[in-house]
């Protein structure tokens, strides 16, 4: 029987003025991989926090068994400004500036000769052991990580990246650099915090991550919002829910299906005591009301048993009802041929993002854009968009196409409205239940917030108000890039429905696999420095794309120094040329073998 390796008892925690956990217990057994889930503000990063001994509880205790080796990976990484990728490496876990505070305050004691003959030496003497201990597996640690190169070659990066400035790489990048250095330190009698790790990942790289935790021998305690990554990675469910936690046995699906079990039962509970109250008072239209609202419950229940066994593309009612009320005027019809692009090329800084790309997006398509990290695909939205110049090509977009983008962020907010107000600007004439609804579906809560100043919120929460008002917001083409970072899992089913309800064309970027399941209809993928479309579900539009040969693996680019003739292809490679291969198209092809050994060509 495994040991519990975390212990928590009595934890009450407030921030804020507001309790986050009151009374709450669990343990986290040796060998698990538990998956803390919750809304958003429920407290998971500060439960992380306090596992780790980040922070402190205010009442109760949570002990982790002395001789496990504490790892983490927090959504915010910290640098030295300049530093590289080779040098963040090598710098590892160092300990913490409060342990090496204690261990220099703990030496001043120990050198003072009035500590003998205070009585208190055993126990200082102790303690300094128990910090030296501490500070010596911080530096095995830093030792670990700096022989990550096993681990830094599978997550894609070459020696050359290796020695580049860590401000230049992008979020996948640094995600996936301090994700090698993080992950190079575990063994099997480590304790692996992780805090959002598949944030800005591609779905390769997610897919790697999964492998290596099921692989993994160790304990494993993550937060995440990536369902498709908790069902094949979680062994059990610590929900947080009013202040408590709960365990699940089982990964994600399996706690959504009990969860589901457990509110017929109570619904069903509820509605016998609610007919015993009618009954007993008599009010017959109060009892036909509650009647009529029995079975809307019954039957959201019984489609939440469908909606477990079958990825969910039903459209959001209230945003079907928001659509259909406030529909878009004439003047927004558009021709067929919603955006076409031809020849289209772009640079960034030396590097060549995609060149003589071709795409076309038709009226009523919902297309999924994806692509391994740094494939360019933000850029191509912003090119787009018109947000970034292009270097050649032809961008057409058809005359009536009435677009509305979400670029991770929180664009297009007037800091000085509420959240009210802020929705009454993006659709005129919505109704106020219609307004508290839809803000409740993105995190909201309350009169309270509805009333709140955009510039009270934080950074998550003006993302996620952006993201609505972008929804809501007239357009017959809806462009999203990441719309699901900032959102609890239950936000993302609240985004897929509203995205199911949304009558115009959709251009979305993200790395939700179970998202682009439930709301596309084609896949363009961006590699290569080109894009190619395939029909279907993400799922089957990729594994026909890999079929295909067409993968989103990064290439390399490769700078022709000695002209040569490709007599396959018929084509000559000029001095200066450049050239994207992936590691495969240069195995598949003896040409290019032999020119990069002959020194035709060369990495750049």
């Amino acid at each position: 029987m495994a040991r519990p390796l975390v212990q928590a008892e009595g934890l009450t925690k407030a921030f804020g003025g507001r309790a986050l956990f009151d009374n709450a217990q669990f343990q986290v057994e040796e060998g698990e991989r538990v998956a803390l889930v919750g809304r958003n503000g429920a407290g998971k990063t500060t439960l992380l926090n306090l596992v780790a001994g980040r922070e402190s509880p205010d009442h109760g205790s949570v002990r982790v068994w002395p001789h496990a080796k504490l790892i983490v990976f927090t959504q915010h990484q910290e640098f030295t400004p300049g530093a590289t990728a080779r040098e963040v490496l090598a710098a590892g876990s160092e300990a913490p500036p409060e342990l090496m505070a204690e261990l220099r305050a703990l030496e001043e004691r120990i050198a003072d000769p009035a500590l003998y003959e205070s009585g208190e030496s055993d126990g200082v003497l102790a303690r300094y052991g128990e910090v030296q201990r501490e500070v010596q597996l911080a530096k095995s640690a830093s030792a670990a990580a700096s022989d990550a190169s096993p681990l830094v070659e599978e997550l894609g990066f070459t020696d050359a990246d290796l020695d580049r400035k860590v401000a230049s790489l992008s979020g996948g990048e640094r995600t996936r650099l301090f994700l090698a250095r993080t992950l190079a330190q575990a063994d099997p009698r480590s304790l692996l915090i992780l805090d959002e790790p598949t944030n800005h990942l591609d779905v390769e790289t997610i897919e790697w991550l999964e492998e290596w935790l099921t692989t993994h021998e160790g304990t494993v305690l993550m937060v995440a919002h990536d369902r498709a990554f908790l069902d094949n990675v979680t062994t059990r469910v610590l929900a947080i829910e009013e202040g408590k936690v709960a365990s699940y046995p089982g990964n994600y699906e399996e706690f959504e299906r009990v969860r589901t079990e457990d509110a017929t039962r109570l619904a069903a509970r509820r509605a016998r005591e609610q007919r015993e109250l009618d009954r007993q008072k008599a009010v017959i239209e109060q009892f036909k009301h509650q009647k009529r609202f029995n079975g809307q419950m019954a039957s959201r229940l019984t489609s939440l048993e469908k909606y477990r066994a079958a990825i969910d593309k039903t459209p959001d009612p209230l945003m079907e009802k928001v659509q259909m009320a406030l529909g878009f005027p004439e003047s927004f019809k558009s021709s067929n041929d919603c955006i076409r692009v031809r020849g289209l090329g772009k640079k960034f800084g030396d590097r060549l993002l995609f060149y003589d790309l071709n795409l076309d997006i038709n009226k009523g398509d919902r297309v999924g854009l994806v692509g391994a990290n740094g494939a360019g695909k933000t850029t191509l939205l912003r090119v787009l968009t018109g947000r970034e110049k292009k270097d050649v090509g032809n961008i057409e977009i058809a005359p009536g196409v009435r677009g509305c983008y979400y670029a991770q962020g929180a664009e297009g907010l007037d800091v000085k409205r509420t959240l009210r107000e802020e929705l009454a600007a993006a659709r005129p004439g919505i109704a106020e239940e219609d307004t508290r609804a839809l803000l409740g579906r993105f995190g909201f809560r309350g009169e309270g917030d509805l009333a709140r100043k955009v510039q009270t919120l934080s950074g998550g929460e003006r993302a996620r108000l952006a993201l609505l008002k972008t929804i809501l917001t007239p357009s017959n083409l809806l462009i999203l890039d990441e719309p699901t970072n900032h959102l609890d899992l239950q936000s993302r089913e609240a985004l897929a429905g509203a995205l199911n309800a949304y009558k115009g064309t959709l251009l979305v970027v993200s790395h939700d696999r179970w998202l682009m399941d439930s709301v596309i209809n084609k896949v363009a993928v961006l590699g290569r420095g080109q894009v190619k479309v395939f029909a279907g579900d993400f799922t089957t539009a990729r594994e026909a794309a890999a079929m295909e040969g067409f993968s989103t693996e990064k290439p390399t680019t490769y700078v022709v120094k000695k002209g040569f003739r490709d007599y396959d292809d018929n084509v000559r490679h000029a001095v200066g040329a450049r050239l994207m291969l992936t590691e495969a198209e240069l195995d598949g092809k003896r040409l290019y073998r032999t020119a990069l050994s002959m020194g035709w060509m060369e990495a750049e």
